[in-house]
Order: structure tokens, then sequence, then C-alpha cells
């Protein structure tokens, strides 16, 4: 399936996102992500949803929600898009949230940077999202790859690493991108293991996307 096509009716941001991969300008991971996150989403209508770390802005659980989604931000920073009652300041290693809130959640290119002093609080955090998640429901799930799991002012999460921080959910879908040049492509696991060896760069260069059921 196409990641970006022209059913999207995208804010601004995306948009712009949008045509800096049309025009080969580079960009960030965000290209892939948030095409790829809206297609998972788009028979999920009525469905609860938790955009955990939407950030100040909100971009894409602003977007859901004027396309009709039942959709809720949670961020350590107030999300200034929101409406008030659709948003939880509260830190994501310990929502405070009641068990079984939500249907799914989306978690973009968030967890490599929760608790990047502390080495299990991205398994803090999952543990909590996987506790708040209803039985059934689903995380879309993405994160920097590379080789070797390392920590460089964010996670760059590893197979080994994936498969402890995923433990007590059951991988439906897991794929792969990396940045080759201006533009980020499709690969396997071992184009990515082999993109990244010996990579020790501040920025993520490939990324896994994944949804995540709670079983």
């Amino acid at each position: 399936m196409p990641l970006l096509g022209p059913r999207y009716r995208l804010p601004a941001r995306l948009l712009e996102l949008k045509l800096a991969s049309t025009l080969g300008n580079p960009v960030n991971e965000r290209i892939i992500e948030y095409p790829w996150a809206i297609e998972h989403l788009k028979d999920q209508k009525g469905k609860k949803i938790l955009d955990v770390g939407c950030g100040w802005r909100g971009l894409l659980a602003s977007y859901l929600l004027s396309k009709g989604y039942d959709v809720y931000g949670l961020d350590i920073v107030q999300c200034r898009t929101l409406p008030p009652e659709r948003f939880f300041l509260h830190d994501a290693r310990d929502t405070t949230l009641a068990d079984s809130s939500f249907d799914m959640i989306i978690l973009l290119s968030v967890l490599e940077h929760i608790g990047i002093d502390e080495e299990e609080d991205d398994i803090r955090t999952m543990r909590d999202l996987h506790r708040i998640l209803k039985e059934g429901g689903q995380i879309l799930f993405t994160t920097p790859f590379a080789e070797e799991y390392s920590n460089r002012g964010q996670r760059f999460f590893n197979s080994e690493r994936l498969l402890k921080i995923t433990g007590g959910f059951k991988i439906l879908e897991e794929r792969y991108f990396f940045q080759r040049g201006t533009k980020w492509e499709e690969a396997d696991l071992n184009q990515v293991r082999e993109a990244t060896h010996g990579y020790k760069g501040v920025h993520s260069i490939a990324i896994v996307a994944m949804v995540l059921l709670k079983s």
C-alpha cells in the first residue's frame, strides 16, 4: 500500500512533509510515520484513541479530531491545540489513567525520549500503556532502529531490546524504513541492520513501525 496518497487531506505541516518527499528534500521520519498511522486508523472511528507524546502542537491528534475520531492527547508539555477535556498533562511512565481506558494508543517516535537517564523507563512506559489499553486493543508504535542498542541522548533500539519492551503484546505488523540520501525507503531487517552498522550519530536514520496487540 502507498504510504502517501491523494485521499489524505492533511493540515499544513503534514502537507509540507508530503511535498518534501515528492521534491526529494531531506525530512525527518514523520514523513513515514504519520501516513502509516493514518492508514491503520482509517477504519477505527468510534474507537477511543490516545496519542502519547502528542507535543505542544498536537499535529496528528488535532488532524484526527478534525476528521471525527475520538482522540485524546498526553504529554509532559501543554498541548495548545487540543481542547482541555481531550488532553492529559501526564508522564507516560505513570499516566495515572484508569485501567483499560483506550481502544488504541499512538506512540510515534516518543519512547526513545522517555526517561533516557533511567535504563528501564522504556519498559516501565510500555507496561503502563499495556495497563490502560483495553484487551484486544492496539498500539501503533514507531521508534529509531539500529543494529546495536544504545542511548545517545535518545534510544536506538535493536531487535533484542524491541523484544524486551514489547513483552505482553503480540506483534501484528513489523516494518522497517531507512534514510537513503534525501529519501526514506522501506527495507527488511537485514538491510536496516547493515545500513546502521557502526552508525554513531544522534539522529535516526532508520525506524521500525509496529502494530502491537494486547493479548
